[in-house]
């Protein structure tokens, strides 16, 4: 998977909508043409749902017809606009399933809400990390990575957003997984506690984190204990990823992973590195 990576924080510096979509536009062109000089390699493009649910569409299908496999969604609409799982917005989910490709989350697209952690808490007196980049640039910023990505799905599940459309599905990229065994029971506890209350919870399934475990997959940090995850909620959920040439994917991401598997199967070793990727996006 090729993701635009800082080319994206380009696109996106910029409050005037007009600028923004030029920015992606080309953005997803320059991806495209990348990608067409290897055919591994698959193109994750972007596309900014803040713009409108037509503006959207029409930049989806253009990014996919530059040759672009999928795109990376916003988590987060901006305050006073439409949630993205409005009914507004199902023709746009719609198109995912309609091309059988996953949606992508990834760190760095939470949208409007863009820094999880509010700047307050790195005025503590100590000196912060220099370095740059979309992922977290410290220990604060990795507490809150799960909250955005909780949210947007949370959202997905208890609104309808899956029961009304069969075949979308969900690559969650670089937002870590060790939250997520916690965050699928909340995600139960949630519609348990809210069905009187909220008639379109009461049609969910039970309990939804099952929505969650046939809809979407999750690429843990190298490091994160695969082996607990699997333990917590079985190996469907989980995709290896070294985030490379990043400094977040270590040097040896492999190696990481695997301290954190004994007692693994060649079966769960094999959906871990490989057959769940086949799963989400096609052999």
């Amino acid at each position: 998977l090729l993701f635009p990576s800082l080319a994206f924080d380009q696109a996106v510096a910029t409050d005037d909508p007009e600028v923004l979509e030029g920015g992606v536009r080309a953005l997803n062109r320059g991806l495209g043409e990348f990608g067409q000089s290897d055919a591994r390699l698959r193109p994750v493009g972007f596309v900014p749902q803040r713009l409108g649910p037509e503006k959207a569409i029409d930049m989806l299908e253009e990014a996919f017809a530059l040759g672009c496999h999928t795109v990376n969604v916003e988590m987060v609409a901006p305050a006073g606009a439409r949630s993205f799982s409005h009914r507004d917005y199902d023709p746009f989910w719609e198109r995912f399933a309609e091309r059988d490709v996953p949606l992508v989350i990834h760190v760095g697209t939470e949208g409007a809400w863009r820094k999880p952690v509010p700047s307050s808490f790195g005025n503590n007196g100590h000196a912060s990390p220099t370095h740059q980049s979309d992922a977290p640039r410290d220990a604060h910023s990795f507490l809150g990575i799960g909250f955005a990505p909780g949210l947007f799905l949370g959202a997905l599940v208890l609104d309808g957003v899956f029961q009304r459309i069969p075949g979308l599905r969900v690559c969650v990229a670089e937002l870590g997984a060790v939250w997520v065994p916690s965050w699928l029971r909340q995600l139960d506890h949630a519609a348990r506690a809210f069905r009187r209350a909220q008639p379109e919870v009461t049609a969910l399934p039970d309990p939804p984190s099952h929505t969650i475990r046939e809809r979407c997959k999750f690429t843990p940090f190298a490091g994160e204990d695969v082996g607990w995850l699997m333990a917590q909620n079985g190996p469907e959920l989980w995709m290896f990823s070294s985030d490379y040439p990043h400094h977040e994917g270590t040097d040896d991401p492999i190696r990481r992973f695997e301290k954190t598997m004994s007692g693994l199967d060649r079966a769960a070793r094999d959906a871990f590195y490989f057959r769940n990727f086949e799963a989400l996006f096609g052999a």
